[in-house]
């Protein structure tokens, strides 16, 4: 994986374009220490941070395409080399892009304090995100979040608190009043000309610590090593009539569990009649994702795959959500044999196919 990847002046990249755990030496062209900002908004804090900083890489991570078109422009105006700014949601990016023991800081300004109690399953800092900051930090890395919301910013630092590889950086228990100099962004002197209080969480990584398998049903690529490849199915037997195998099939909710959700939404039959679209949701955790499963049949066999046109990042949970729909193929057309598959053998022992 190298620069091809960046986008915009050697600046912006799509989470969606990059590989699990790129090499950040290519895409940067050096080595030297990573920090990671999530949520950088109009970019003012981590253009200072690289400014000051030049021996070290910066990534940024921003939801928003407005606020980060903002940050682009002030990379490009500060002529910074060592800012590469991603498009993506926090989470996502800090369980995909980067290995365990890589990330020498971790810094969030501002997050959405989601206060109403009925909304706080929302905020980003919770117990799997804590797991995933302890794993990605390097020994004696630190993690910084500011917030003018007492209560999310005493709730994370008992989440800090809680793991047992964090001590204080602030603070007697990390927690402190104010801000670090050089964290004085727009929403600080927004906040702070309100007469808000504002509040420093900061805790510092001081031993190994390793990911808990649970962490992977909220955040599905955590433990991934590498991307997993496509997904497809080859079944023995053709399909003849798909407008008939349509009639059959029922949209909705095809899987309901825990941390996992597997909806279709349309079945689609193509103009010539010998091929079947499906569009479907796959819901793991933290992680919203929608693809169209294509079957067509010929030479004696029907394939289904993710169309080509799909752009996701591909999960245990998406490799079952195309298994489920060959299984649901085979049971209707009565096409009993497997020929072959990628989906791996943990996916084949949950549909029941042979290993």
């Amino acid at each position: 994986m190298g620069l091809e990847f960046v986008r915009c002046d050697g600046i912006v990249m799509n989470e969606l374009d990059l590989p699990v755990r790129p090499r950040w030496s290519d895409v940067f062209g050096r080595e030297a220490p990573i920090e990671l900002e999530i949520g950088i908004g109009n970019g003012e804090f981590i253009v200072s941070m690289a400014s000051s900083n030049s021996e070290h890489n910066f990534v940024g991570v921003e939801l928003s395409s407005r606020y980060l078109s903002k940050a682009v422009n002030r990379v490009r105006t500060a002529g910074l080399k060592n800012v590469r700014l991603i498009l993506g949601e926090g989470g996502l990016c800090l369980s995909k892009l980067f290995s365990p023991s890589s990330i020498h800081a971790i810094y969030i300004n501002f997050p959405d304090p989601w206060e109403k109690p009925r909304h706080s399953h929302r905020r980003l800092v919770d117990e799997p995100f804590v797991c995933l900051v302890a794993s990605r930090l390097i020994f004696g890395g630190t993690f910084t979040m500011v917030t003018d919301s007492y209560s999310y910013a005493t709730s994370v630092r008992e989440l800090m608190s809680s793991i047992n590889v964090f001590e204080p950086a602030s603070g007697s228990d990390g927690l402190c009043a104010g801000v670090p100099e050089g964290f004085m962004t727009k929403y600080y002197r927004k906040w702070t000309a309100l007469q808000r209080s504002i509040w420093t969480v900061s805790f510092i990584k001081t031993s190994h610590y390793d990911l808990p398998e649970w962490v992977s049903s909220y955040y599905p690529l955590a433990h991934l090593e590498a991307s997993l490849p496509m997904p497809h199915v080859v079944i023995a037997g053709e399909i003849v009539n798909w407008s008939e195998v349509a009639q059959k099939i029922e949209t909705g909710i095809w899987v309901h569990q825990p941390q996992l959700v597997i909806k279709c939404d349309g079945i689609y039959i193509e103009r010539d009649g010998k091929g079947m679209l499906f569009s479907l949701l796959c819901v793991e955790g933290k992680m919203q994702q929608r693809l169209f499963v294509y079957a067509t049949s010929h030479h004696g066999e029907t394939v289904v795959r993710v169309h080509p046109a799909c752009r996701l990042n591909v999960t245990a949970g998406i490799q079952l959500t195309v298994g489920i729909t060959a299984q649901m193929l085979m049971r209707l057309n009565k096409l009993e044999r497997l020929l072959r598959s990628n989906l791996g053998e943990q996916i084949h022992r949950k549909l029941g196919w042979d290993v």
